[in-house]
């Protein structure tokens, strides 16, 4: 467990403990709250949308993954929508787990790894 902050604790403390901060909606099974890096209670879900500005802001999760896939939708690398095959960056668990969802959905297969800040292959965490 990380740490909460203040304000998060003065929620916790008005019943507010299992609503997000970002949405006012309770947190579920299919979409519990997590821990964003300013100590609030959020959906992982917005961890995981790149239009989110909670993307990639979940408490000990900084893993950049590295995903590569044959062309879809599910996996398009825009700097480059032509090619045969695509490499995209996602960041932190939630979202290399989205991700994934959605390849195997479309019957996408999709390899990936995590990386470093210096672009160097690491154990999966």
């Amino acid at each position: 467990m990380g740490w909460i902050s203040s304000a998060q604790q003065e929620r916790d403390h008005r019943g507010l403990r299992n609503i997000c901060a970002a949405d006012g909606h309770e947190g579920t099974a299919g979409n519990p709250l997590g821990l964003s890096k300013d100590g609030t209670r959020v959906h992982r879900s917005h961890f995981a949308d790149p239009f989110d500005g909670f993307y990639g802001e979940e408490q000990g999760d900084n893993t950049r993954w590295l995903l590569t896939a044959q062309a879809h939708e599910a996996i398009r690398d825009p700097l480059n929508p032509d090619a045969a095959e695509h490499t995209v960056a996602v960041y932190g668990r939630a979202d290399l787990d989205r991700r994934l969802g959605e390849a195997q959905r479309a019957g996408v297969e999709v390899t990936y790894r995590a990386m470093d800040d210096t672009n160097e292959e690491i154990d999966q965490p």
